[in-house]
């Protein structure tokens, strides 16, 4: 080679990756890097339409939740009247009353981020 000439270097070099810019040493470390912000590109956009179905359908209940802890049920027995119902959970199961409390919360967060739910229903959550 004569003095003086350029030669191409492909690494070293900077990428992207998912905590920020990174310098790369090899091929093989950047296609990982490629692949992993991909891949949680995914991943945020699968769990945003999750989310908005879970938001959906906490909100379709919590007017029926929130009555029937009106009439003093507990969140057992609000589970015992859903499931006797016929009202299964979202993944198709029957409720307990843990779900009945997370339940009542999402609607809350989604009512204060924006969710879309009746003034009688805001009104009976947010006492």
């Amino acid at each position: 080679m004569r003095p003086g000439t350029y030669v191409y270097r492909e690494f070293p070099k900077w990428v992207t990756g998912p905590d920020g810019a990174m310098i790369v040493q090899h091929a093989q470390e950047e296609r990982r890097l490629r692949w992993e912000r991909a891949r949680n590109f995914g991943r945020e956009k699968a769990n945003a339409v999750q989310r908005v179905r879970a938001d959906n359908f906490a909100l379709e209940l919590a007017l029926e939740i929130v009555v029937l802890r009106k009439r003093g049920y507990s969140f057992r027995g609000i589970a015992h009247v859903l499931n006797s119902q016929g009202i299964s959970s979202a993944r198709g199961r029957q409720f307990g009353p843990s779900q009945i409390l997370r339940l009542l919360r999402r609607a809350q967060n989604a009512v204060a981020t924006g969710g879309k739910l009746t003034n009688q229903a805001k009104k009976s959550l947010s006492d």
